[in-house]
């Protein structure tokens, strides 16, 4: 059943559905009541839609990037959290205390089989002339929610051991 379609009883219907129930017989709303019922039903609906409206922008922009099999460098991922102070180095190092990365910065294979990461191989040019071949983790769209729900979770704990005055 849609939100909107569930029955909404205004105080006043509630009290006689409540005596209709105790007498065994069946309520009776007088107009004011069934008007009182619509209109509450019709101002739910309208709060139902509106948050609708407000969300779908979100829902859709959620399903191309979980859908999409585009990644992104660390440095990125780091900037699409948006944590003020939290760059490249700081998600690198709290993937690491998390156990998700390596020391080569390269994500644990359950990660990968779950479709958080891809590690790609790219061509390193050195200084002097020498070419070898490099890992290079990427964070794939369902990564990047992964990563954002670890960190929330880390610092929502950080801040209540803080609180508690840890």
């Amino acid at each position: 059943m849609k939100p909107c379609e569930r029955l909404f009883f205004p105080a006043s219907s509630e009290r006689l559905a409540k005596e209709a129930a105790e007498s065994g017989k069946s309520p009776m709303f007088s107009r004011r009541d069934l008007l009182d019922l619509a209109v509450a039903a019709e101002d739910e609906c309208d709060q139902w839609r509106r948050e609708t409206e407000e969300l779908q922008p979100k829902a859709e922009f959620y399903d191309r990037v979980v859908d999409s099999q585009a990644s992104f460098s660390l440095g990125e991922t780091a900037k699409m959290l948006a944590v003020p102070g939290f760059g490249r180095n700081s998600l690198i190092r709290f993937l690491r205390e998390e156990g998700i990365l390596m020391g080569d910065n390269v994500p644990k294979q359950r990660y990968i089989d779950r479709g958080y990461f891809q590690v790609v191989q790219r061509d390193f040019h050195a200084p002097r002339g020498k070419t070898t071949i490099k890992a290079v983790t990427r964070v794939r769209e369902k990564g990047v929610e992964f990563i954002r729900r670890r960190l929330d979770s880390y610092l929502q704990q950080y801040m209540e051991r803080r609180n508690a005055g840890y």
